[in-house]
């Protein structure tokens, strides 16, 4: 399953990094393309960093390693937010709806990430509806937010090539 998660993972990380490479040099909106850098920036390296953390599973203590995966990706989520309401605030520029979506997705990344490190790691209750929604909820949301960054790219894309006719 982690195999799968990760490569899942790996086609998330690919269809953002064409949807920003798009729009920088066809797209048009200046919220979408600070939402894309963030998008890429941090889920390229959550991505690269749980690929690394994965590796050292079973070379250090798995206790140690647990804390560190759970907390390094929360705080990931909350410097992403950060990052992406600061860019909008020092460019003077209005979230748009995609701006939005990807705000809320780190907000329930972050929650769920945090909920299944309080149920498995702090309290070892392994709650399974907590696993199943750390397991699922993860993915599906960054599939959802990697179709919306097409989308909205391809948008984007029309809507610039609509206003030159």
């Amino acid at each position: 399953m982690n195999d799968l998660l990760f490569m899942i993972g790996d086609l998330v990380v690919l269809l953002n990094l064409l949807a920003l490479l798009t729009h920088v040099f066809k797209g048009d909106g200046e919220s979408n393309l600070w939402s894309l850098v963030t998008l890429c920036v941090f889920n390229g390296v959550m991505h690269g960093w749980g690929y690394y953390l994965k590796s050292k599973f079973g070379v250090f203590d798995d206790a140690i390693m647990r804390h560190l995966w759970y907390l390094s990706f929360a705080l990931f989520y909350v410097l992403a937010m950060l990052f992406l309401l600061q860019m909008h605030k020092l460019k003077n520029v209005s979230a748009t709806g995609f701006a939005r979506l990807l705000g809320a997705s780190f907000i329930i990344i972050g929650f769920v990430t945090l909920l299944d490190y309080v149920d498995h790691v702090l309290f070892g209750w392994d709650t399974p509806i907590v696993q199943k929604i750390y397991t699922y909820m993860i993915p599906y949301v960054n599939v959802c937010v990697a179709f919306s960054a097409v989308f909205v790219t391809i948008k984007d894309l029309l809507r610039k090539r609509s206003l030159k006719c």
